[in-house]
């Protein structure tokens, strides 16, 4: 699968599970705001890497790049690049954590289904950052 084709694939489900997360949190009665965080790491991941490789047409590799901007955007994915994969390791571990939490205690069960959803999302928002690191 080409790279192209799977930021695509990942902007699809990314989708699909931002208004499946957020009609589930409706239905049940759960708090927006909290909903919220639980996807905003993949949900940034997802439009700074719309932006760079969608908007700007960014290719991976930087003999690619063509001009000095494109160089220059090269060079600033690759520092984005690096804080995301912190980010998605932490959102992970948190969102796992609560998920373990809000297994264990019959009352708050209700959020069981965003906390898989949002930990789904995050694997494959790391999945796709470091499908696209830049080379050469």
């Amino acid at each position: 699968m080409s790279r192209h084709s799977f930021l695509l694939l990942f902007l699809a489900c990314w989708g699909v599970c931002l208004v499946g997360i957020h009609y589930f949190g409706y239905r049940k009665k759960l708090d927006q705001v909290v909903l919220v965080l639980s996807h905003l790491v993949p949900s940034v991941v997802a439009i700074v890497m719309v932006y760079f490789f969608v908007v700007k047409k960014l290719p991976t590799v930087a003999q690619f790049a063509g001009t000095d901007e494109a160089f220059q955007l090269q060079i600033a994915w690759g520092n984005f690049l690096v804080q995301f994969i912190y980010f998605i390791a932490a959102n992970t571990f948190i969102l796992f954590v609560c998920g373990i939490v809000v297994g264990i205690k019959p009352p708050m069960r209700k959020w069981l289904a965003p906390i898989i959803t949002s930990i789904f999302l995050s694997v494959f928002a790391l999945f796709a950052a470091v499908s696209h690191f830049p080379t050469a």
